[in-house]
C-alpha cells in the first residue's frame, strides 16, 4: 500500500513549480519513472527532494530522491512534463524565457 501511495504522490506534482505561474505553467506528465531502493512507510516522515533540470521546447524535466526519517534513500524519481508559457507572457507575445531559477525555457 505504501509503494502505491508513493507512486501516486510522485506523479501528481512537478519539480518544475519554481517558476512563477505568470511566466510558465507545467502541464501533464509525458513520462515518469520511479525506482524503489528499499521499503518506505508513508505514515512516517519522508522527504521528497525534487531538482528541476531543464525546461526547453515545451518540455520540463526533473529528478528527485525520496529519503526516510533516518536519511536512507528509499526511492528515486524522474519525470518529464509538458510546459507552457504563462498567461502574462502569452498575452504580451513574450520572447522565450531564459534562466529563471536555473531553468531555461524556450518557445516551441
Amino acid at each position: 500500500m505504501h509503494a502505491c501511495a508513493l507512486t501516486y504522490l510522485s506523479d501528481i506534482g512537478t519539480g518544475l513549480s519554481v517558476l512563477e505561474s505568470d511566466e510558465a505553467a507545467p502541464g501533464p506528465s509525458l513520462d515518469h519513472a520511479l525506482w524503489f531502493h528499499r521499503p518506505v512507510r508513508l505514515d512516517d516522515w519522508v522527504l521528497m527532494d525534487l531538482t528541476p533540470r531543464t525546461v526547453a521546447a515545451g518540455r520540463g524535466w526533473y529528478t528527485g530522491a525520496v529519503t526516510t526519517r533516518d536519511g536512507l534513500l528509499a526511492a528515486s524519481v524522474v519525470q518529464e512534463s509538458l510546459f507552457r508559457l504563462g498567461a502574462m507572457r502569452r498575452a504580451h507575445g513574450a520572447a522565450p524565457l531564459v534562466d529563471s531559477a536555473r531553468l531555461s525555457v524556450t518557445g516551441w
